[in-house]
């Protein structure tokens, strides 16, 4: 995808007898929208889980109201060279961006204007915007209670482009929580790193029915996650 008063001076003067005063017109000019604007919305998280991540992007109000027939944004990272194009076109104020899981720039993208005008060539100032992009993160609680002890498995796993598929994540850190049945304060139940098989259990005997949840740190890469709950 591809993608700017007349102001009347008049005068009355009074002296006895009211007259009317001859004055110069000001000069006119041609002047542009300059005081228009026009920008678009993006998430502000982009979670890649897949071969390919489609988003919509729209323009805001303001390249509506500045009649803003084409535009474009091109996004850069870190200083590297363009990375992604958004475009639109005759008028359009939505279009599609597609992200490559291959390909996708893992980081902070900044979209900064490449060009906006209106069917009679006036250009118009764009408004940067900014984006953060990640693998997505998976996690999962396995609740079981046998007599009076209770077995609670914490399950992480991330997306991993190369095979094209979540995969379950050793030695990655993440908080078990628990709360009481109906209740929506939680506590934590144990910090810990999965091991070989991405996995983390403890048994413990609470004595009663409880909700347990998963959070999955946030890493450079990879987003956080905070699961469902299971109840035992």
């Amino acid at each position: 995808m591809r993608y700017k008063s007349l102001l009347a001076a008049t005068g009355l003067l009074a002296s006895g007898l009211a007259f009317t005063q001859p004055v110069q017109a000001a000069p006119t000019t041609a002047a542009g929208p300059t005081a228009s604007t026009c920008s678009i919305t993006l998430p502000a998280r982009i979670y890649i889980g897949g071969p390919t991540t489609d988003l919509t992007v729209k323009q805001k109000q303001d390249c509506i109201d500045a009649g803003v027939k084409q535009a474009d944004w091109r996004g850069t990272q870190n200083g590297d060279e363009v990375t992604e194009f958004i475009e639109f076109l005759n008028y359009s104020r939505s279009t599609k961006l597609t992200l490559k899981d291959d390909v996708a720039p893992i980081g902070t993208v900044i979209w900064s204007g490449h060009g906006a005008q209106t069917a009679g060539g006036d250009d118009i100032p764009q408004k940067s915007a900014t984006h953060a992009i990640k693998y997505d993160s998976w996690g999962n609680v396995v609740a079981t209670k046998s007599g009076s002890t209770v077995s609670v498995t914490a399950q992480i796993g991330c997306y991993v482009h190369k095979e094209n598929r979540y995969v379950r994540w050793p030695n990655k850190t993440g908080i078990l929580q628990f709360a009481e049945k109906g209740s929506t304060v939680w506590h934590n139940l144990a910090s810990f790193k999965t091991n070989s098989k991405g996995e983390y259990t403890v048994k413990y005997q609470p004595g009663k029915v409880r909700q347990y949840r998963l959070y999955v740190y946030e890493s450079p890469s990879v987003w956080w996650k905070l699961t469902g709950t299971k109840t035992v």
